[in-house]
């Protein structure tokens, strides 16, 4: 086993930082206990008509889930600052946005309005261009229920059944229906959506308490009616509180896992139901006595993945004690397993010899092994994502098991490209569809989307032309190289092929730490075209990396936008979690997807400040790293937006480095190449700051690393390949680590039984 990495560690921080010299050693063959880691413009500022944003068709702001977030809001979203530069202003974009930084960064996102003489020619012939669209069922964007497979719940909810013995007579759990559950039009009720709508509002109670019974039938039924009839409430929420109460408070009872003992009893506490609110008969709503549940027979079931990865380990340890002894740290913790080995004949050894990761593809670290309880693949739990630190109690599923995958949701690419007039007919029709012949304000418009995509206003599905890689379906702007139209200057072409607020230029700007990435990126390096349409939808979601974006809307109808600030980002993910539990269960990196929207209003009274942002035809709109944004087009339009990254985004790169690793998500690029790279090619005195902090802060981890790798006894090291380019990012694939999917540039470990296969050092050691 050797590590391998950047010319070794030095002493202490110097400009000598990046011309390390010398070499460490790591030692043989050696196992590790996996642990689990995780600021004045000069341009003038313009108020237009305040109008009310994101509004929509509030729920009561009285209403709360028991996770604490309220629903609906009386208040207006306020506008995020425009900005109007001069001419002078507008000739250096990066220092500009540098400028406006201090006041505009509070916002998380603001709007541009150019100068009058900004007057780019349209380069792209959108009539002749076919282009590929994706279906957005906007109802579905909020008003979905959780990807979960039925058989999977089932299983989990008999093997409760099985264990949970109620006392006889009236109160006593019934289990299953003993007849099909039905919806009022006779077709089959999924039992599993029931289960998980119900969950979205806080359980039986908060659905209760919050009157969302109604929304609960939109969400088990695809075709109710706008206005649910309250016969129908009733005996939906009857039904769930007869039969999955009970398995509710099982599985929201908290647990105890230290010595295997549970804290508290078995009871199931079904008294003191309060009635189904809403419903004219409220009074006729009954409480169902619990039993009590041997407390054996529940420490059994929470605990059987640790009893499975317990004898796992024992197993595994005998057999590599056996065939290669124990050293290092294994040598260490083998001792104390000694006792606990026991006789396995050969058949059962090489089935557990046969147990590997899912991910990493690796059979060591049998100890944190988790095992899904239905298919009885495994995952370290170090590997998964995000990684889990302890056994869960209980039944475990992985996630291929707990979401069906005709549920999960997503935003799929028709199979045949689209014309635009096709594509404007269709805009035309949605148009009518929703609001006749009359030309509705913008703010019928966005109260209409909202009303959809909360699921009470019928169902709507739409199409999208986005994440078009311009140097595929072309540019908005002129660039060199494309043809010249017979009615556009040359002269004029030619002086906005070179203009800096060309979104083909903006990446490498002078000011840009993206300028030394070779790979043309698409989104990054190279902007992407969107062509909308009515109430087509850009989901909540941060940049890349956290970048900063710029988005120019060429012509059409206005987008609307909403943003929250970076420095609230953890705030607007804990709203949104607690708004959805049931589809943050389902899938905890729910955000990466971009298929969520929320109502702003939403997060304004739960305390998460939102902006909006109108932007017309002919206006920049830029967002700021860590700020989440969205919003949805008003009709027929043509936009371009790409990312970029001035010095002092450099700390938010490391936050969306880490982001990436506790995810296990595929980076665009390397932040530590990046870094080396831009240092070794030299940063203004403006920019020097912003790199010596992000560089010293990963120096510290790198050497923190190693080090723990040298106590460890991790003592032998090679240096990692040279680079034939070393100036730019890029031109040479570096290796991942299979378990955070990082990409390696300072350094790797590395096993003689799997040379081609690399860990980074954090995963190896933390």
């Amino acid at each position: 086993m050797c590590a391998v990495g950047k010319p070794g560690v030095p002493n202490n921080f110097s400009a000598k930082y990046l011309g390390w010299e010398g070499n460490f050693s790591v030692g043989p063959g050696h196992q590790t206990r996996p642990k689990f880691p995780i600021q004045f413009l000069a341009g003038t500022l313009a108020s237009p008509d305040r109008r009310p944003m994101g509004k929509g068709r509030p729920l009561p702001a009285t209403t709360a889930s028991p996770s604490g977030c309220r629903f609906g809001s009386d208040a207006p979203i306020p506008e995020a600052p425009v900005f109007r530069p001069t001419e002078e202003e507008f000739a250096d974009p990066l220092a500009y946005v540098a400028r406006i930084r201090p006041v505009a960064e509070r916002y998380g996102i603001c709007r541009i309005v150019p100068p009058p003489s900004w007057s780019p020619p349209k380069a792209l012939d959108v009539a002749a261009l076919s282009f590929p669209t994706k279906r957005q069922p906007i109802h579905r964007l909020l008003a979905r229920p959780a990807p979960a497979d039925p058989d999977t719940f089932l299983l989990d909810y008999a093997r409760f059944l099985k264990a949970y013995r109620g006392p006889p007579g009236r109160g006593r759990k019934k289990g299953l229906p003993k007849s099909p559950a039905t919806l009022p039009d006779g077709r089959p009720l999924d039992l599993c959506r029931l289960f998980h709508a119900v969950k979205r509002f806080g359980g039986y109670n908060g659905a209760c308490k919050g009157r969302r019974w109604d929304d609960v039938v939109r969400l088990v039924d695809d075709r109710a009616r706008r206005h649910v009839p309250e016969c129908a409430k009733h005996v939906l929420a009857q039904l769930y509180h007869e039969h999955f109460y009970a398995y509710e408070k099982f599985t929201n009872k908290p647990v105890s896992s230290q010595d295997g003992k549970q804290e508290e009893s078995g009871k199931v506490d079904l008294d003191d139901q309060p009635s189904v609110s809403g419903l004219k008969d409220e009074g006729r709503s009954q409480s169902v006595s619990g039993g009590e549940m041997d407390a054996a027979e529940v420490s059994g079931i929470r605990s059987q993945k640790r009893r499975d990865a317990i004898n796992k380990k024992a197993i595994g340890m005998a057999s590599h004690s056996n065939s290669n002894g124990s050293t290092g740290k294994n040598a260490a913790s083998a001792g104390p397993w000694k006792w606990k080995r026991r006789k396995v004949d050969d058949a059962e050894a090489n089935k557990v010899d046969d147990q590997v990761c899912e991910q990493c593809d690796s059979g060591l670290h049998g100890d944190a092994m988790l095992l899904c309880d239905r298919c009885d693949k495994g995952w370290h739990l170090y590997c998964l994502s995000p990684p889990l630190e302890i056994v869960p109690p209980g039944n475990w599923y992985c996630s291929d098991c707990m979401n069906s995958d005709s549920d999960c949701f997503g935003f799929v690419e028709r199979r045949k490209t689209c014309l635009l007039d096709a594509f404007q007919r269709f805009d035309e029709k949605v148009k009518r569809r929703w609001f006749g012949q009359r030309r509705p304000s913008r703010v019928q418009v966005e109260k209409q989307f909202w009303e959809i995509v909360e699921g009470r206003a019928g169902e709507l599905e739409v199409m999208y032309g986005s994440d078009m890689d311009t140097s595929v379906y072309g540019s908005g702007f002129p660039r060199l190289g494309d043809p010249v139209p017979p009615s556009v200057d040359l002269e004029m072409w030619q002086k906005y092929c070179s203009s800096p607020w060309n979104l083909n230029n903006f990446p490498n700007l002078p000011s840009s730490v993206l300028r030394t990435v070779q790979d043309k990126i698409a989104g990054v390096m190279v902007p992407w075209l969107y062509i909308g349409m009515l109430f087509s939808s850009f989901c909540w979601h941060v940049e890349d990396h956290c970048f900063y974006s710029i988005n120019y809307l060429h012509w059409g109808e206005p987008k609307c936008w909403y943003g929250v600030p970076g420095a609230e980002a953890n705030a607007f993910e804990l709203v949104m979690r607690n708004t959805l539990p049931d589809l943050f269960d389902a899938q905890p990196d729910l955000l990466f997807h971009l298929v969520t929207m929320l109502n702003p209003s939403v997060l304004q009274v739960n305390g998460v400040p939102v902006y909006s942002v109108m932007q017309e035809p002919g206006n920049f709109v830029i967002t700021f790293p860590r700020s989440y944004h969205g919003g949805f087009n008003l009709g027929l339009n043509c936009a371009e937006a790409v990312n970029f990254a001035p010095a002092d985004w450099l700390p938010h790169g490391g936050i969306g480095a880490e982001l990436y690793r506790m995810y296990r998500k595929a980076p665009v690029l390397s932040h530590e190449e990046l870094l080396y790279v831009v240092a070794k090619n030299g940063v203004s005195s403006e920019s020097l700051s912003y790199l010596k902090g992000e560089i010293e802060r990963l120096f510290l981890k790198e050497k923190k690393c190693r080090e723990e790798l040298w106590t460890n006894g991790t003592v032998k090291s090679s240096l990692m390949p040279a680079r034939s380019n070393p100036n730019y990012i890029g031109s040479e694939e570096d290796p991942m680590c299979v378990i955070c999917r990082q990409y390696l540039y300072l350094s790797a470990v590395s096993c003689n039984c799997r040379p081609s296969s690399y860990v980074c050092l954090e995963s190896w050691v933390i």
